[in-house]
């Protein structure tokens, strides 16, 4: 950080790599504890590496790109050196973007895969030293309209993670998550023919701490609509 608090490029980058790091490990570690992923454990772990190596590979890449354009136009005098070389905003929508590859990557295992079009990723946050109200990120995909009340239902899978003391609530049945009054419908859920909801759900928080005091939460959402993240019913992680 530098003396006005606020994170420098290299904060940034680093910052959105634990936390792209930490979210896929975190869930692939979850899901992979499931007994039908147990024999391919081992290969999992190595996919899980691959995928995040590639991620970070590519932010860098990104980030690398637009630093030499910023570079280019300040020597060619087009506007003076900022004080912080970051877009946050753009970060963001890179951020989702590869949660969102490197989770449909991860959940694909034998003759089964997820495609990033069949997963919703979406990263909500606020500054609790401001409001309590939460924002949502820019993304690449199609918002869903989901008003703060409805985020903030007393049956929402946000809202219990918030009040839950454990970083990862995830449920890989909707029904079942539904029928504990930890998800509510919207309208895009699919049903099967006995009209239980198809799809899973999870929700990840994450704190950004700077002496002790939280300056930002955050909680990823990720959602699917048709499939499940493991085809087999299974408990809550």
């Amino acid at each position: 950080m530098n003396n006005s608090r606020s994170l420098t490029w290299i904060g940034w980058t680093l910052t959105i790599a634990v936390v792209l790091f930490s979210t896929i490990f975190v869930i692939a570690q979850r899901v992979y504890e499931n007994e039908e992923l147990n024999n391919n454990r081992d290969r999992m772990k190595l996919k899980v590496f691959d995928v995040t190596n590639t991620a970070f590979n590519n932010l860098c890449d990104i980030k690398y790109a637009s630093l030499k354009e910023q570079i280019k136009n300040i020597k060619n005098g087009k506007y003076g050196a900022p004080h912080i070389n970051s877009n946050p905003k753009e970060q963001l929508k890179y951020i989702i973007k590869s949660l969102n590859e490197s989770l449909c990557a991860i959940l694909s295992y034998d003759d089964y895969k997820l495609n990033s079009d069949e997963m919703y990723v979406c990263i909500h946050y606020n500054f609790p030293g401001k409001n309590e109200k939460w924002f949502l990120a820019e993304c690449i995909f199609e918002e869903r309209n989901i008003s703060n009340d409805e985020l903030l239902g007393a049956d929402s899978t946000f809202n219990k993670l918030l009040k839950s003391r454990e970083d990862l609530l995830f449920y890989n049945s909707k029904e079942e998550a539904r029928k504990k009054r930890a998800y509510v419908p919207d309208s895009e859920d699919q049903y099967d023919e006995e009209s239980n909801l198809k799809g899973s759900i999870g929700c990840y928080r994450i704190q950004v701490i700077h002496n002790n005091v939280t300056c930002v939460n955050a909680v990823i959402s990720f959602v699917t609509y048709s499939k499940r993240f493991v085809i087999k019913t299974i408990k809550t992680l």
